[in-house]
């Protein structure tokens, strides 16, 4: 009997609360946010020093007036902390059938190598910037 008692609360509970905790596996019905479609946001990555610069990567370009979040790295002086130069490592192509989010390709690691900046994506890619022409010299 308790059982059955449980059970009817559990009912009840999830009826009154239109289920919302529980993240749908296809589309989402309307008025529902589908959690299981949702990105996390990138981890941070580890800067590297050259000298009297720091290079990072900005993890959310678009909130710093870029067209997309990822894939953009910026040079600081680490006396003054003041931002020197940014420098977007490559374009995401826009594609309507996928979730802009899932667009994205996140720097996951920074490294000097023989003097240029190595930054490697989620997804594979490989970037080499002359960090002195503030260009990519290099990329696969």
């Amino acid at each position: 009997m308790r059982s059955f008692i449980l059970l009817c609360l559990i009912g009840f509970s999830l009826l009154m609360s239109g289920g919302s905790q529980f993240a749908y596996a296809g589309d989402s019905p309307e008025g529902h946010i589908d959690k299981a479609k949702k990105r996390l946001a990138p981890a941070k990555v580890s800067p590297v020093t050259a000298g009297k610069v720091r290079y990072e990567v900005i993890p959310f370009g678009i909130d710093r007036g870029f067209s997309q979040d990822s894939g953009i790295i910026r040079a600081v002086n680490v006396t003054s902390g003041a931002e020197l130069w940014t420098l977007q490592l490559f374009e995401i192509a826009k594609d309507t059938d996928m979730e802009a989010d899932k667009l994205e390709d996140y720097i996951v690691q920074l490294k000097m190598l023989n003097g240029k900046l190595i930054a490697n994506t989620e997804r594979g890619k490989r970037f080499v910037v002359d960090i002195n022409k503030r260009e990519i010299i290099g990329s696969k």
